[in-house]
């Protein structure tokens, strides 16, 4: 696995309090010291919502103390970081990784990528230097970590096979529908009755004609083919209970009830990329287990630092 596509985000809380205009952070074993002051926590609020337009309206006082967290998890990581590596070389990043932030704002142009974080106030070198430090932290969390990382590959094939199997079959129904509803318990027998006396006569589709609620009842209750994964699980069970040419029980939903009329169906067999497949479940698995050793490694050094 390219180390370069393994990507977290990894966010740690603290408690501080917000009224206080700067932090200091010190790092006891390095002597280093970080000061975060509210200029710059309104500029990483404009980062963040930059690049997450939908966290805009988070309350102001979330945003504040997200936005917080997010520059004192950084400064521990770059005090970390600078024992390995050399922290300001942000241009070596990939066009693929700078693209990633860009794609999850519908932006395909790194161009115009570049000129929507400048109308946003963002100087692209300083957004290089950001992402950058999570690009380091990922590599050195793979370094440490990588050899700890133990897949079964043999056994996830399996599963996913089994899986795989069992909706290697797409099934598709052709349903009429009769919608009907009660004005009391009372009269739930009694309209049942009716619309199934009614299909003893004249059949399901004329009934769903005459006395389905449904707009389908100009079409004679007709809903046409409707693949298995679009029913809700009751009307599934439902359904799997007939054969072709019968009809549902009554069935509740929320404005009343439904009748089913099953007139065909049929399958159809789906072809999967198992090898894809196999190989995008791995890769889930592997980046799963990374980010836990991250986790545990970031709260090991963050003990050794103190936030004044």
């Amino acid at each position: 696995m390219n180390k370069n596509y393994f990507f977290l985000i990894i966010l740690i809380f603290f408690s501080f309090e917000v009224n206080s205009i700067e932090k200091k952070i010190f790092i006891k074993k390095t002597e280093n010291e970080h000061i975060i002051t509210n200029v710059d926590i309104d500029n990483e609020i404009n980062f963040i919502t930059t690049l997450n337009p939908n966290l805009a309206n988070v309350d102001k006082k979330k945003i504040y103390k997200y936005a917080e967290n997010n520059l004192v998890n950084e400064k521990i990581k770059i005090s970390e970081l600078s024992k390995f590596y050399e922290i300001n070389n942000s241009e070596v990043l990939s066009t693929e990784i700078i693209m990633r932030f860009a794609r999850k704002l519908e932006i395909n142009d790194l161009e115009e990528f570049k000129e929507y974080l400048k109308k946003n106030n963002i100087n692209f070198k300083e957004f290089l230097d950001k992402i950058y430090i999570e690009h380091l932290w990922n590599s050195l969390i793979y370094k440490k970590y990588i050899n700890q990382v133990k897949i079964d590959e043999e056994d996830i094939k399996k599963k996913l096979l089994v899986e795989l199997e069992s909706q290697s079959q797409k099934q598709s129904y052709f349903l009429h529908e009769i919608i009907y509803s009660v004005t009391n318990e009372n009269e739930i027998e009694i309209k049942k009755n009716e619309i199934i006396n009614s299909i003893k006569k004249i059949g399901f589709e004329n009934t769903a004609s005459l006395l389905s609620a449904s707009e389908s009842s100009k079409f004679n209750g007709e809903l046409g083919w409707i693949e298995e994964n679009q029913l809700s699980k009751s009307i599934k069970n439902e359904i799997k209970n007939i054969k072709i040419g019968e009809y549902t029980n009554p069935i509740k939903i929320r404005d009343g009830y439904i009748i089913l009329y099953l007139k065909n169906k049929k399958s159809e067999k789906k072809n999967f990329d198992i090898d894809e497949i196999v190989k995008k479940q791995i890769a889930f698995e592997r980046n799963r287990k990374l980010n836990e050793f991250s986790r545990q490694y970031f709260k090991k050094i963050a003990i050794n630092q103190q936030i004044e």
